[in-house]
């Protein structure tokens, strides 16, 4: 079992800044960075790149490339301000099945769907039919 491989924390990382962010705020919907909205309201696009691709491809145990992938791809086509959140998942007794889950917030539909046809083009995520 290689745990001790992967890490066990949980980062929270908003790459771009949301439009308008750091303006005063009323304490409205759209106060601040995120807002006043409740996870329940938050639409969550989860994203499970198995660490065993992650290293193919980028070597070593460096997630934090992948995740520059993706926030690379997502900033070419013009998307922006998007809270990115990683974690992994290591409970399995089996490491082949060890993964990084990414968690993009707000991201649309359509968006999202390119992208998982696109990791699993680049050898990052499963095959999409």
């Amino acid at each position: 079992m290689c745990r001790a491989s992967v890490p066990s924390r949980t980062a929270s990382v908003i790459l771009r800044p949301a439009a308008g962010a750091g303006r005063a705020c009323g304490g409205g919907t759209g106060c601040g960075e995120l807002g006043r909205v409740s996870l329940q309201d938050r639409h969550m696009s989860v994203f499970r790149l198995p660490i065993r691709l992650i290293r193919e491809r980028f070597g070593g145990d460096n997630f934090d490339d992948a995740g520059d992938w993706v926030d690379g791809w997502l900033r070419d086509r013009g998307e922006r301000g998007y809270r990115i959140e990683y974690s992994f998942d290591a409970d399995h007794a089996n490491p082949w099945f060890h993964a990084m889950l990414m968690r993009i917030e707000g991201l649309p539909d359509a968006v999202g769907e390119a992208l998982r046809r696109r990791l699993a083009e680049e050898g990052l995520g499963d095959r999409v039919e």
